[in-house]
C-alpha cells in the first residue's frame, strides 16, 4: 500500500499544477481518478500504449453495448464510454510521462483511439435509434456526424502538417502549430461539456437527448472543419513548384 500512494504522489506531481489549477471542476474530478488509478496500470506493468490499446477495447465494448438496442445497454453503453473517454484516456499519458516512455507512435495511437472510438460511438448511437424505430432523420443525422468525426480531426493535422512543411522550407521555427482561432478552443469546450449532457438527458428520453447530443456534434465538426479551412487559405495559400518543373519553363521561354 505504501509504494501504491508513492506512485500516486509521482504520478499527481508528474502533471504541471498550473494547468491543472485552470481545469473545469468537472475535469478535476476526472483528472483525480485518473491519477488514482494510473498506480494500478503501472504496478501490473502496463505501458503507456497498451494502454491506449486498452482504452479502444473499452470504448468498442461501449459501442456494442448500444448495438443491442436495449434500454440497459444504452445505459451501460454510455456510462462505459465516459468513462473511457473521461478517464482512461488520460492514464496513457499518466503512465507515459511518470515512466519516461513519451513517444510520437504513442501519440499517434493515442490519437487513433480517440478518432475511431468518437466514430463508432456516433454510429452505434444511430444504429440504437434505428433498432428502436427511432426517426429516420436522426438516424442519418447520427451517421453523418460520425463520418464527419474523422474529418474534423484529419483537417487540423494536414493543416499542421502542410504549416511544418512551409516553415521548413522558410527555415523559420515555430513550436506550436495549430490555427490561431480564439473561436475554436470556446466551440469545443462548450461541445465537449453538451455532450455530456445531452447523454445523461438520452437515458430518460432518447429522442430528445440525442437530437441534442447529434446536433451539438454536427455543429462542432461543421465550424472547425471551416474554420481550418478559413486558416488554411490565408496560412498555407502558398505556390510550391517543383525545382525541375521551374527550369524546364525557363528554359523552354528562351526557346
Amino acid at each position: 500500500m505504501k509504494g501504491y500512494f508513492e506512485t500516486y504522489r509521482t504520478v499527481k506531481k508528474s502533471f504541471k499544477q498550473s494547468v491543472y489549477a485552470s481545469l473545469p471542476p468537472l475535469d478535476k474530478i476526472t483528472r483525480q481518478i485518473s491519477f488514482l488509478m494510473t498506480p494500478l496500470f503501472i504496478r501490473c506493468h502496463i505501458s503507456a500504449n497498451a494502454a491506449s490499446y486498452l482504452k479502444g477495447v473499452s470504448g468498442l465494448v461501449a459501442s456494442l453495448l448500444l448495438c443491442l438496442g436495449t434500454q440497459a445497454g444504452l445505459v451501460l453503453g454510455i456510462m462505459l464510454y465516459f468513462v473511457t473517454r473521461q478517464i482512461m484516456d488520460l492514464i496513457d499519458g499518466n503512465i507515459a510521462r511518470v515512466t519516461g516512455t513519451s513517444s510520437f507512435y504513442g501519440k499517434f495511437i493515442d490519437g487513433f483511439m480517440d478518432v475511431f472510438l468518437l466514430s463508432l460511438f456516433r454510429l452505434a448511437l444511430a444504429y440504437y435509434l434505428y433498432a428502436n424505430h427511432g426517426p429516420i432523420l436522426l438516424v442519418w443525422t447520427g451517421t453523418l456526424t460520425a463520418l464527419l468525426a474523422s474529418y474534423q480531426h484529419l483537417i487540423p493535422d494536414r493543416y499542421s502538417a502542410f504549416r511544418r512543411w512551409i516553415n521548413d522550407l522558410n527555415k523559420v521555427n515555430e513550436e506550436v502549430v495549430r490555427i490561431k482561432s480564439p473561436t475554436l478552443p470556446i466551440i469545443s469546450r462548450w461541445a465537449s461539456r453538451l455532450h455530456g449532457v445531452f447523454l445523461a438527458v438520452s437515458i430518460f428520453e432518447i429522442t430528445v437527448g440525442l437530437t441534442g447530443f447529434f446536433v451539438v456534434s454536427l455543429c462542432d465538426s461543421l465550424c472547425a472543419i471551416y474554420l481550418h479551412f478559413k486558416a488554411a487559405k490565408n496560412d498555407i495559400n502558398v505556390r510550391k513548384i517543383s525545382p525541375k518543373a521551374a527550369e524546364d519553363f525557363v528554359a523552354s521561354n528562351h526557346q
